[in-house]
């Protein structure tokens, strides 16, 4: 699901920057591209990390506010792969990515569940079940993991790995 939120804007997105920062065309289209797989792959990662209830915030808030970590970190790792990936230079990269990232995660967050309607299976909707299942398996496998002894929950943490 949020690949194609994300791919539905794709091309406004690279129109967009081309027009704003005076990136050719093409290289645009590669830097949309690129902020694409960079949302995805940073909130899988925030997902992962199990920071479930920082993405909650994110999501319920319906925007991307400024200063927001999550969005931070977005904004920091786009410039770092515009840069070695496409050989942006680094002040039009800054510049790219603080419009990029914003604009992507507002149409997102458009587009979801806010507020109270967002919950953690909102939340496991949005991000395909097998972030959040991971991100659970995590949590829990290091519950699992007491060697002292006397963990109620035993190797229970396994079950979602």
């Amino acid at each position: 699901m949020l690949n194609d939120l994300i791919g539905s804007i794709k091309g406004q997105l690279a129109g967009q920057l081309a027009q704003q920062t005076g990136l050719t065309a093409d290289k645009a289209d590669d830097a949309a591209e690129l902020a694409k797989d960079n949302v995805i792959s940073q909130l899988g990662s925030q997902a992962k990390q199990g920071n479930l209830g920082g993405l909650l915030d994110l999501f319920k808030q319906g925007s991307a506010p400024a200063g927001n970590p999550i969005i931070n970190s977005m904004i920091g790792g786009y410039v770092t792969d515009l840069v070695s990936k496409l050989g942006v230079p680094q002040g039009i990269a800054q510049q790219v990515a603080n419009f990029a990232i914003p604009f992507i995660m507002n149409h997102v967050l458009g587009k979801t569940p806010n507020g109270d309607q967002m919950d953690q299976g909102a939340l496991g909707n949005l991000l395909g079940g097998d972030l959040l299942k991971g991100a659970a398996g995590q949590i829990l496998g290091g519950l699992g993991g007491n060697k002292g002894g006397g963990n109620p929950l035993g190797g229970l943490g396994g079950l979602f790995k």
